[in-house]
């Protein structure tokens, strides 16, 4: 056999045994290819029923919740997980409020309330609650205005969709 044929039959055997290679690390590591998915589609309104982020994002030491509790909660199995209710309270200041409702600009969330707070250090966060979650919203909303120090609790079912898993909300006023 001559050198270039030896060259040859060499490459491949190294290049099939780093394929192998490659297979035996995925498959024993249990790694999936990555699936892409959407919910676009053309003929569908622009009209979201479900809040998303709008604001910049987030840098994570200054996030209130750590990703990694969020992300750890998500891997628990359906049939093992039998309740997971968060309770939120959040306080500041009403910098805006909206109960006429709208759209959110960012994302085209159609909103029935919405109302920004800030804190005492300037920081502030916009919440959109939908036609749903305004009829069980209960507190003074008609009456809230720019500078009004309000407290917002809001009780969460982590096991129900997005769209119907606030299951309390409340205002008061400090």
């Amino acid at each position: 056999m001559n050198t270039s044929k030896l060259n040859i039959v060499l490459a491949s055997v190294f290049i099939l045994a780093l394929v192998a290679l490659g297979w035996l690390i995925i498959k024993s590591t249990g790694l999936k290819p990555p699936i892409a998915t959407t919910n676009y589609s053309p003929d569908s309104q622009n009209i979201q029923t479900t809040p998303t982020n709008i604001e910049p994002t987030t840098p994570p030491f200054e996030r209130a919740i750590d990703a990694n509790i969020i992300k750890s909660l998500s891997m628990i199995k359906k049939g093992i997980l039998d309740k997971s209710i968060l309770e939120n309270t959040y306080s500041g200041t009403v910098t805006k409020v909206l109960t006429t409702g709208g759209y959110a600009p960012a994302n085209n969330f159609k909103f029935k309330i919405m109302i920004a707070l800030k804190n005492s250090q300037g920081e502030q966060n916009t919440f959109y609650y939908n036609d749903r979650e305004s009829t069980i919203l209960q507190g003074p909303i008609e009456s809230l205005k720019s500078g009004d120090k309000i407290t917002i609790f809001e009780t969460i079912d982590l096991q129900k969709p997005q769209e119907e898993n606030i299951v309390a909300l409340s205002i008061t006023k400090q």
